[in-house]
């Protein structure tokens, strides 16, 4: 698109736009993949996504009814979780499930509105690619208690 001189506006929207609203940019960030799989699945998916070369590779899995959702995401070496806490009792099932395995948030924090506030859980996952995709496969039918058959809607970026 060429340099708009404002001194010489006119009232026509520029080449390749729509409406007054939209205006085309470049894209800097890709666009977000979605698949859905039954939980059975997901294993060597995660697999694959927690031990890829990409520099940062986040992913979301959630149930289709958005009552589960789980972010991961992977920095180098570093991974992070965040478990989505719907209700208190299964906070206190998230809490138990990682304090079990010796495993403290790194962020535990209260966020929203103070009446209904959302409790906000991370923690970091050391390890083996192999020992995390366990671990988040059995947080999703322990915690969440997810069937084998149920689906995941997995959500993320291409590799970067």
């Amino acid at each position: 698109m060429p340099f708009a001189n404002p001194f010489e506006r006119d009232i026509l929207l520029p080449d390749g736009c729509k409406d007054i609203t939209y205006f085309p940019t470049r894209r800097t960030h890709a666009e977000p993949e979605f698949r859905v799989r039954p939980l059975k699945n997901v294993e060597s998916y995660l697999l694959g996504r927690l031990a890829s070369g990409a520099h940062f590779a986040p992913l979301e899995l959630s149930s289709m009814d958005s009552r589960v959702k789980v972010a991961l995401e992977r920095w180098s070496e570093d991974v992070r979780i965040f478990p989505m806490a719907p209700s208190l009792e299964r906070e206190r099932d998230i809490d138990e499930f990682f304090n079990a395995r010796g495993i403290s948030p790194f962020i535990d924090r209260l966020v929203g509105h103070p009446g209904r506030p959302n409790r906000v859980l991370g923690f970091d996952l050391k390890g083996d690619p192999k020992l995390i995709t366990v671990l988040v496969m059995d947080l999703l039918s322990s915690v969440y208690g997810m069937e084998p058959d149920a689906e995941i809607e997995l959500s993320y970026y291409p590799a970067q």
